[in-house]
């Protein structure tokens, strides 16, 4: 007489989070998985060909939000593992605006500039140039020279105009983004500020 005997695997597998489970990436930036996960099973092995990797559409195009990639597997036997999750943050334009204390540098006079910035982030960091025209004075090299963080005011002079006419002074903020697990993003579109007459 024969019996057969059925041995149930009831183990589920077991998945691995591969690199940081918190990663910030820059808005409009595609994101592509590079770290991934890995999953072993105590029947088959290393399964982690099986894995199914869930990335939110918004996640992919680089719209800015906070995201959760999923990752998932079953082995033959139709164990699930515990989901394990990865956490994306896709941080957003930073936009710097800027408004003058002093707008209009009369013929003749003297001024210091100082323009209140405001950023959105207090991770945001950014340069700043100005187009001076026939004014004298001023930062010489101010976009290597004048960097910040967040909020703050863009120090500038004394400014002398000694023409006969107004002169208008161009500001121009580049805003650059900083996450906190990473270095500099790179340049940001500028932002023109005229100090008008």
């Amino acid at each position: 007489m024969h019996q057969t005997i059925t041995v149930q695997d009831n183990t589920p597998p077991a998945i691995l989070l591969t690199g940081p489970a918190t990663l910030f990436i820059c808005y409009n930036t595609s994101y592509t998985d590079n770290f991934g996960a890995t999953a072993s099973d105590n029947c088959q092995g290393d399964i982690s060909a099986n894995i199914l990797t869930g990335i939110p559409t918004d996640l992919t195009t680089g719209v800015p939000g906070t995201y959760t990639v999923t990752y998932d597997v079953s082995d033959a036997c139709g164990n699930p593992a515990t989901q394990v999750t990865r956490t994306v943050t896709v941080e957003p334009e930073p936009q710097a605006t800027a408004t003058p204390q002093q707008a209009m540098i009369c013929s003749g006079n003297n001024a210091v500039i100082d323009v209140s910035t405001s950023v959105v982030g207090t991770a945001t960091k950014f340069k700043w140039s100005a187009a001076y025209g026939d004014v004298t004075g001023g930062t010489p090299n101010p976009e290597n020279g004048s960097v910040s963080f967040g909020t703050g005011a863009i120090n500038d002079g004394p400014l002398s105009n000694v023409t006969g006419a107004d002169i208008v002074v161009t500001y121009t903020i580049t805003p650059y983004t900083y996450g906190p697990n990473q270095g500099d993003d790179g340049e940001r579109s500028p932002t023109t500020v005229w100090v008008p007459p």
